[in-house]
């Protein structure tokens, strides 16, 4: 890429109203606190919240009162429309004093996170512009706030150091990050830093910077004039062209320079001071502002940077726009003020500031002669999943991947609380299923990864995932409950996670993949019975051993607690679900659980269950795979039966012992649950299973294909408009280290295939010395379907990469002729 004649990055402008500045910086003692804002909006990706949605600037929401020098948007007023566009991150100052409610305690109270802005880096004298003493009286003030501290997301210590004028700058943003680490442990550092240094560009001028940072934010913008570097022509000379985007553009071009650094990897590199630590995870900052050498992307500009960004920069952890309104300079040209209202129109109508209901309808030509279009919201932005119209269930879904770093293995944080959150408030008594599926790994051996769901901030049920040898092997972890909600209180669901122990320097992930840009879904579901009768439930919270298991008797798990009695009130099925954290002391051996059940027809094969499921394997000691096994049972009207969990080793195990239940927190271990769903005839569960042992040898890596047609294709279709509830169960494993095993959910009819080629729903399993070592996975996944269409659905499969000739397998066993079962299930919701 040319980078001749490029100018440095124009300074820009800062809506911060000066005068209350110097008020604060003299009511405080901070005489030399920077009045010169940053250029950009930086936020942290891996921290709490996980993928981060973040802007600069305020929203039309905001008034500026008459006559104050206060602009009205300056205390974390102003970002109600970027709350219901769903970003989480937007910049803010650090002011909390006597008179204003301060700018921090504001976000936390609308459930946002704030970027910190602390001064600025002097290029000339290769300085901060604030001292340390201001630095520090700053964060030990907020340190000192309990409301201000929960909303800081990342502290940014200053924005684009060139590394140009001032060698010795990435040591002194590690300098004042070690001091950000002592005056307050728990907060991140952040800098920005731009694709173009007075001659440096390209992967080793980006390499100077890892590790300086807890977080980097980069700076490619892909849209300027053609004639931009011409500072003699008049602002209303400048010339359009067209935004480098696409193959060879500018994104992809530097996406391959960051990531080729190692920024956003999973594993070690060698730092600015020639060091190895954990590499550096960015933020991808997105164009959406004009000045005399930068041009304002068009709407369409807009979407493929975001396609871009999805397809080339793999590995980041968010997306942060520059900016919700900047407002320019006098390169705009004379009809736009260079006002861009967030991601979803050009407002070249007014200023927002006197006029801000002035928003332009699509129709309406923007100030370049485009037609404004409705872009899109940020479920295309941010690689959302699509998710149902709400009725009897509600779901929440992502796209993005999440990486946790630092977590202290104690406290729970909400994976992401803009878009893996559900809230409503139910008009009646009801029961709710609540589930949570995500694909969990570690880039550390040895850490596990804990997932939860949480109702009204406590956490409900949780799972664990992980172990020794386990990194960079994805486990399809699942973990359910049942609660019972009474109707007109509000309730709030979200998943949590943390790590098992302090994590140190290490970090863990989910989502798997990507595909296309897009990661496996992470999900929250909550499916609502109205009926009490219909949902049954048994749950413990202590942990099991089964020593001395002969590998053929299968033996209860816990007779009393984990047994659950259930009288049918009609002809219809039982849809049963069995949730357990399995892990065995002994490496090779595994752990089976399965769903026994008792009454009028049971068991169908005396001694054995009716379905089981198999984890563990080699190299898998004390790592736990939150199993889930799922059994459909068609039951007769008036006819008692008994379910219970029962467990075995795969194969007789001498003294040694498998364990279910893993912790514990609090004396408590991980739930393990029996739960039971009962369908009447008239809406019955569409089922489909097969206990035959699938394998599948020479995947390309990349293309889904069918397990078995005969077996588990189903189809539907619904005479009045519905939703379906779809799972996948089986167990997955390989022969072939480091080969995972990716399992789909495709979807044909109607709006289906959302994505050609590409399955609904997909998780991941398998991995570094994972071979012969089941996943007991489970794929789970809600869809939205429309009257008198026919849909098609099957269980497609593939390797994570191409596997040279080696082989996966679903269903572990045999247990004389059959395998553990596979299985497609689908739950009607009104249909």
């Amino acid at each position: 890429m040319n980078h001749a004649g490029r100018p440095a990055r124009l300074p820009r402008g800062f809506a911060v109203a000066v005068t209350a500045l110097v008020a604060f910086a003299a009511l405080v003692g901070y005489s030399d606190i920077a009045l010169k804002g940053p250029a950009h909006i930086p936020v942290l990706l891996d921290s709490a919240n996980g993928f981060v949605r973040g802007t600069y600037g305020r929203d039309t929401s905001c008034l500026p009162p008459a006559g104050s020098d206060d602009n009205g948007c300056h205390w974390g007023t102003g970002v109600s429309t970027m709350i219901a566009d769903g970003f989480n991150v937007v910049q803010t100052d650090p002011y909390i004093f006597e008179g204003h409610d301060g700018a921090l305690d504001a976000l936390a109270a609308e459930g946002l996170k704030g970027i910190v802005y602390m001064g600025g880096w002097d290029n000339s004298s290769c300085t901060f512009t604030m001292s340390n003493t201001a630095f520090d009286s700053i964060v030990n003030g907020i340190k000192g706030d309990a409301v201000a501290r929960s909303a800081v997301y990342a502290y940014y210590i200053a924005d684009e150091p060139h590394v140009s004028a001032c060698p010795g700058a990435p040591a002194a943003f590690a300098a004042r990050t070690a001091r950000l680490h002592t005056d307050d442990s728990t907060q991140k550092s952040f800098t920005v830093i731009q694709d173009y240094d007075n001659g440096l560009f390209g992967q080793s001028y980006y390499a100077k910077w890892m590790g300086t940072v807890d977080v980097i934010g980069f700076d490619v913008y892909p849209c300027n004039f053609s004639n931009g570097a011409d500072f003699n022509l008049s602002p209303t000379s400048k010339t359009r062209q067209a935004c480098d985007l696409g193959s060879g553009g500018k994104v992809q071009t530097d996406a391959g320079y960051i990531q080729g650094a190692g920024f956003g990897s999973a594993g070690t590199c060698t730092l600015y001071n020639g060091s190895t630590s954990a590499c550096t995870p960015y933020l991808a900052l997105m164009q959406d502002f004009q000045d005399c050498y930068y041009e304002l992307p068009a709407n369409s500009d807009l979407r493929n940077q975001a396609t871009d960004w999805a397809t080339y920069g793999t590995k980041k952890s968010g997306i942060v726009i520059f900016s919700w309104n900047f407002y320019g300079n006098l390169c705009t040209p004379p009809s736009k003020p260079a006002i861009s209202i967030g991601v979803q129109l050009d407002n070249c109508a007014s200023d927002p500031t006197t006029n801000p209901t002035d928003i332009m309808p699509p129709s309406t030509p923007d100030c370049f002669g485009n037609t404004a279009e409705l872009l899109y919201d940020n479920t295309h932005l941010f690689d959302l999943c699509p998710v149902p119209t709400p009725t009897d269930v509600y779901t929440a879904c992502s796209l993005a991947q999440y990486r946790l770093a630092g977590s202290d293995g104690a406290t729970w944080q909400m994976l992401d609380p803009a878009q893996l959150k559900i809230e409503f408030t139910p008009g009646s008594d009801v029961r709710a299923i609540v589930s949570g599926n995500a694909d969990l790994w570690t880039a550390t051996a040895g850490l596990n990864q804990d997932l939860a769901i949480a109702v009204n901030g406590s956490v409900a049920a949780w799972k664990e995932s992980g172990g020794f040898a386990g990194t960079f092997s994805p486990n399809a972890a699942f973990v359910q409950t049942v609660y019972n909600l009474t109707g007109g209180v509000d309730y709030t669901f979200d998943l949590r996670w943390k790590t098992n122990k302090p994590a140190g320097p290490g970090a863990i992930f989910a989502g798997a993949g990507p595909i296309g840009g897009k990661f496996s879904p992470t999900r929250l579901t909550v499916e609502l019975v109205a009926t009490a009768a219909s949902v049954a439930t048994a749950a413990s919270t202590s942990q099991y051993p089964l020593a001395g298991s002969d590998g053929a008797t299968w033996q209860a798990m816990d007779s009393t607690n984990l047994s659950v009695p259930f009288n049918a009130p009609a002809n219809g099925s039982l849809v049963v679900g069995g949730n357990v954290d399995l892990f065995t002391g002994k490496s090779g051996l595994n752990q089976d659980v399965g769903i026994a059940v008792t009454g009028a027809g049971y068991p169908t094969t005396a001694g054995q269950p009716e379905a089981w499921k198999e984890s563990g394997g080699y190299a898998g000691t004390f790592s736990p795979n939150a199993a889930f096994v799922q059994a459909v049972v068609p039951v007769t009207s008036g006819t008692a039966y008994t379910l219970k969990l029962v467990w075995k080793a795969n194969k007789a195990s001498g003294g040694a012992t498998i364990y279910a239940g893993a912790g514990p927190i609090s004396s408590h271990y991980s739930p393990t649950r029996l739960t039971v769903l009962f369908l009447p005839s008239t809406a019955a569960a569409v089922d489909r299973v097969s206990a035959l042992q699938h394998h599948f040898t020479g995947s390309n890596g990349t293309t889904w294909q069918n397990m078995d047609t005969a077996a588990f294709m189903l189809t539907i279709t619904p005479s009045n408009a519905c939703l379906v509830v779809v799972g996948a169960n089986l167990d997955l494993w390989t022969a072939n280290a480091g080969l995972a095993q990716d399992v789909g959910i495709s979807v044909s009819g109607g709006a289906y295939p959302t994505a050609t080629g590409q399955p609904e729903a997909w998780k991941e399993s398998g991995g570094y010395g994972g071979t012969y070592s089941p996943n007991a996975a489970y794929l789970h996944t809600a869809l939205e379907l429309s009257a008198s269409t026919t849909y098609t659905l099957e269980l497609v499969w593939k390797t994570n990469k191409p596997s040279a000739g080696g082989s996966i397998y679903a269903g572990a066993g045999p247990i004389g002729s059959n395998f553990s079962p596979t299985r497609l299930t689908l739950i009607p919701i009104g249909c």
